[in-house]
């Protein structure tokens, strides 16, 4: 299992759009993806999940990712976090 913390440069958060593109990515791969926000964590696969995080901008989280492929799954994710502009 690869889990790796990431801070939200949005200035708008874990909003619809970022949890919808998050949830495209955790499902082209093969691995699960959980994102765990404080108590709460999500399967990343599921948009409403994501959002009920309710992760604002400047603030921790946590990817878990477990399975075949979850070196690629990880560092797509990377990529999409890493970003401060809206996907």
């Amino acid at each position: 299992m690869l889990e790796s913390q990431f801070q939200v440069n949005n200035p708008k958060g874990i909003h619809s759009r970022v949890a919808k593109e998050i949830s495209s990515i955790a499902g082209n791969y093969d691995s699960s993806i959980k994102i765990a926000h404080g108590d709460e964590v999500a399967d990343a696969i599921s948009i409403l999940e994501v959002l009920s995080l309710g992760i604002p901008f400047a603030t921790s989280f946590s990817v878990q990712v477990e399975g075949s492929d979850a070196t690629e799954a990880m560092n797509s994710l990377r990529h999409l976090f890493e970003k401060t502009d809206d996907p």
